[in-house]
């Protein structure tokens, strides 16, 4: 930019020199009276504040600027814009994400003129103070463009903030790994965690990784090379229990990794749709960890492990084994949400127990309430108990927060059996249509046959 602007305003090489310097300036003695304004108003209303100073010099160098004072002006307001990242970056590195701005941080996403001239002002800090470390910064518009899906900028400014701080490299590849994982871009958080096995400087989170590699990759729809990942990651997660055992005392064994890792291999297996080999590896680690519970962490692998079996179970038609493992999962459990559902549900599609299946279902979904399987839940326990009416208006509400095929098909139930014809054939539609788009024919053929038939 500073060459257009320099043509423009005709500017001398000492005029170029002190335009340059300005924002640095300004920036650097703002910078402790805004940690100051921080720690008064919270780093969430002093960040709401600074950017709308951003907004300010932006508004003033477009309007007003039409002297060589009035462009050094705009370079102080630039210059504490400058500033401000550094409030924005440590409500980042407190937890990862632009979570302490709320809902604020996404209309900041989605103001897309206002993130281009972040990112360009990041890069120009970078270019005329290399040597400044600005690691908050640059963290701090990564993580903004990252959550305006503008991934090549993103990926600019965590290069830089690894530029910033090498030290951090492992934790900042993860960030934005998981970010990338978070917004469905698969492939490209399968490059950022493969970048990351191979940081030499940090070997003990390669298993880490390899982990989140395999998750990576398998929704990428490369299950061989997750497959892959998970073993490896599983074999190292190994070696460090060893390792770490060896050194500890034998009344106070360390937490083990392998049960997590382990875990991720059946998860593969599962996504994949592999399901005896699926079922053989979760059956494989509750008979080895089953009777292990020193360590809440691995009590909760293996309550994923449960439901996981219930799952399975339920696919190949056991309802009997399916329920035993949700109720395995409520002995030890018993406010635990998803048990209470699934039990719930299977419960009521069966026509048991419909008065005891209600009371686990709105229990779950007290403690979930935004959670639209658990409404469909609750519709289809309050239409196998005759209540018509309620079971439409929760059915409504779960259809609405997703178009599920499974509760399009109850809701079209609801209204036939409420005498809404018309209605019932077009959630049935709709449930059939999303079964086949799915690459499910055997589920949407029983449907298909719903709307087909006079009712």
């Amino acid at each position: 930019m500073a060459p257009f602007i320099s043509e423009t305003f005709q500017l001398s090489a000492a005029q170029k020199g002190l335009m340059l310097s300005i924002p640095i300036f300004a920036g650097a003695l703002m910078r402790f009276p805004l940690g100051i304004l921080a720690q008064y108003i919270g780093r969430k209303n002093a960040t709401l504040v600074e950017m709308a100073l951003i907004a300010v010099a932006m508004l003033f160098g477009f309007f007003f600027v039409n002297t060589f004072n009035d462009l050094l002006a705009m370079g102080v307001l630039l210059g504490i814009a400058g500033a401000s990242f550094g409030v924005l970056g440590e409500a980042v590195l407190k937890v990862g994400s632009l979570g302490p701005l709320a809902e604020k941080s996404d209309a900041l996403a989605a103001d897309t003129p206002l993130v281009r001239t972040l990112i360009d002002l990041a890069r120009r800090q970078a270019r005329l103070d290399a040597k400044a470390p600005a690691y908050e910064a640059r963290l701090a518009v990564a993580m903004l463009a990252l959550d305006a899906k503008q991934w090549e900028a993103a990926a600019e400014c965590f290069d830089l903030a690894i530029q910033a701080k090498p030290g951090e490299t492992s934790e900042l590849l993860l960030t934005w790994g998981l970010g990338l994982l978070v917004k469905e871009q698969y492939g490209r958080s399968v490059e950022v965690f493969r970048r990351g096995t191979g940081v030499q400087s940090e070997p003990e989170n390669r298993h880490q990784f390899l982990f989140y590699l395999a998750g990576a990759l398998e929704m990428d729809g490369k299950t061989d090379e997750a497959l892959d990942a998970a073993r490896r990651a599983a074999t190292l997660a190994q070696q460090r229990d060893a390792a770490h055992a060896a050194k500890a005392r034998k009344d106070d064994p360390p937490l083990p990794e392998l049960p997590r890792f382990q875990s991720r291999i059946a998860w593969v297996l599962y996504h994949a749709k592999r399901y005896e080999e699926a079922d053989q590896a979760y059956r494989d680690l509750v008979a080895k960890y089953g009777d292990e519970y020193r360590w809440a962490e691995v009590r909760q692998v293996l309550r994923d492990a449960r439901l996981a079996l219930s799952n399975l179970a339920v696919i190949r038609g056991d309802l009997p084994a399916a329920e035993e493992w949700l109720e395995q999962v409520l002995d030890e459990f018993p406010d635990d949400p998803s048990a209470l559902n699934d039990l719930g549900y299977l419960w009521a599609d069966a026509g048991r127990r419909l008065h005891r299946a209600e009371a686990m279902i709105r229990k779950a979904l007290e403690s979930e309430p935004d959670n639209a399987a658990y409404r469909d839940s609750l519709g289809w326990v309050l239409y196998r108990l005759g209540r018509t009416a309620e079971a439409i208006a929760e059915l409504q509400k779960a259809a609405a927060q997703e178009p599920d095929p499974t509760v399009l098909d109850h809701l079209g139930d609801a209204y036939q059996k409420a005498g809404q014809a018309e209605k019932a054939k077009e959630a049935w539609r709709r449930a059939a249509e999303a079964h086949r788009k799915a690459g499910e024919p055997e589920k949407a053929g029983p449907i298909e046959k719903k709307f087909r038939l006079p009712t």
